[in-house]
């Protein structure tokens, strides 16, 4: 069951028009955007979906959507249990969330289509492409999680998940990190996004952590034989990311120093560059 469609007001004049629905899977509910140019008689190359990162939802990817959808559908999910879909009845693993996704472009009917996996995002893409279930074309991902052991045993020893304080200060702490951590470029308004995404994630917001530290993505990535281009922005996994080289020395790591956390809502038309080279060129 689909929204009708709707022009986001900052979207600008770009020609296109962002719709969201929601698609049932085995998982429950996934709620979801799709752009497409407002053309009907646009010709359409491959479609594109996206996988957010953790904790926060498809709306990171609403200016990025705007330029890459003048010539394409471009798909933006809710990770189950984050942004708009539903929460599973127990904490998944990336395995789980691949699972949803490949549930989902079955439904969608998409035989052959290219895919943007951010952070957690592109754990999903990666064991997704491993799974095999699903024609993916091509792959663009942004931050790898290739954390070794002494990282994913720091994250665990953290007391999860984080208590409330009946104050409220955990809500201002929660801000000081966002705003600490915004990238360069990044609007206030879109730390706010991000902050009210990771609020209402609520208790169950470091789920999708909990399954990225145990998910092998180095195994993943060995197995994977989409084409794909790697990009590592100045942000927490810019030090962890470029072990990629040594895992898979064929794959190209493009390194974007002056780029920081909120890069697809900061510079949408240069990410749309990198994916257009990754995907149009990719026979």
């Amino acid at each position: 069951m689909s929204a009708a469609p709707f022009v986001r007001r900052r979207l600008g004049d770009a020609p296109v028009t962002i719709s969201r629905g929601f698609q049932r899977v085995s998982y429950g509910q996934l709620h979801y955007r799709v752009a497409s140019p407002i053309d009907p008689d646009a010709a359409k190359k491959r479609p594109v979906v996206c996988f957010h990162q953790t904790p926060n939802s498809s709306q990171v990817f609403i200016e990025f959507m705007a330029e890459m959808a003048v010539d394409r559908d471009v798909y933006a999910i809710d990770t189950p249990g984050l942004g708009e879909s539903d929460l599973p009845a127990a904490p998944p693993e990336i395995a789980d969330y691949a699972r949803a996704m490949t549930e989902f472009v079955a439904a969608r009917s998409l035989q052959d289509y290219d895919v943007v996996g951010y952070h957690t995002g592109a754990s999903i893409a990666a064991e997704m492409a491993r799974q095999g279930e699903t024609p993916i074309h091509a792959m663009l991902l942004v931050g790898l999680a290739l954390f070794d052991a002494a990282e994913r045993e720091g994250f665990f020893a953290q007391p999860w998940p984080k208590p409330i304080s009946p104050d409220g200060s955990h809500l201002l702490g929660e801000w000081e990190r966002s705003h600490r951590w915004r990238g360069a470029g990044q609007s206030d308004r879109s730390v706010q996004r991000t902050f009210i995404e990771k609020i209402q994630a609520g208790d169950t917001a470091w789920w999708g952590a909990r399954a990225v530290m145990r998910h092998d993505l180095a195994a993943a990535l060995r197995e994977v034989k989409v084409p794909l281009v790697a990009v590592s922005p100045a942000d927490d996994l810019e030090k962890i990311t470029p072990r990629l080289t040594e895992l898979r020395p064929d794959v190209e790591l493009i390194p974007l120093p002056e780029q920081g956390f909120g890069l697809f809502e900061a510079e949408p038309a240069l990410m749309a560059r990198l994916a257009r080279k990754s995907f149009d060129d990719t026979p």
